[in-house]
């Protein structure tokens, strides 16, 4: 896989994308989020050369251009996956990697440096996906690779943190997939 730094937008209404900016590096595996009330999109992690980064980028959404970098994540990452509570600004990032599988939280509107939220149940996991219920709370962490792909949906409480939670599984184990709400 090819590490870029480009951002595209994506017009939902119309269809098409457009190119919207850069990352100040090249990156692959990155995750993203934005808080959905005051217009700040997070990506986080992302890396170039086979390691993960910590480095956190953050960019206004209504403009265009370059990115800015802001804090860093506890831990290298890549391929992890990350949400936030929406009409908040707390943004949750799930760190992966064979040797720890923990959540870092940080404050999306002034991007406070990342503190830990708790830890992801199975602890090894990495390429799963997340997505919240867009109303400060519930946050679903699915899916990911270890050794094979794994069918596991966990559940944390976004507002006040603490451990995954079995949710349920999926009908087909996956890795490398997308997820959104209707929030």
């Amino acid at each position: 896989m090819a590490a870029v730094n480009t951002i595209s937008k994506l017009n939902i209404a119309s269809g098409g994308s457009s190119d919207w900016g850069t990352l100040p590096a090249s990156r692959y595996g990155q995750v993203g989020c934005s808080n959905a009330t005051n217009d700040r999109a997070l990506f986080s992690g992302g890396g170039s050369t086979g390691s993960g980064s910590e480095g956190v980028q953050y960019m206004t959404i209504t403009s265009s251009g370059a990115s800015t970098g802001g804090t860093y994540l506890s831990a290298n990452c890549h391929y992890g996956s990350s949400t936030s509570n929406g009409t908040g600004e707390k943004a949750i990032v799930c760190l992966h990697s064979t040797s720890y599988a923990r959540i870092d939280t940080m404050t999306i509107n002034s991007l406070s440096e990342s503190t830990d939220f708790g830890d992801i149940t199975p602890t090894t996991r990495a390429s799963g996906t997340a997505t919240s219920d867009g109303l400060g709370q519930r946050g679903l962490i699915a899916g990911g690779e270890n050794s094979g792909y794994k069918n596991e949906i966990d559940y944390v409480n976004i507002s006040s943190g603490g451990n995954s939670n079995d949710f349920g599984n999926l009908t087909v184990a996956r890795a490398a997939l997308a997820s959104t709400s209707n929030a």
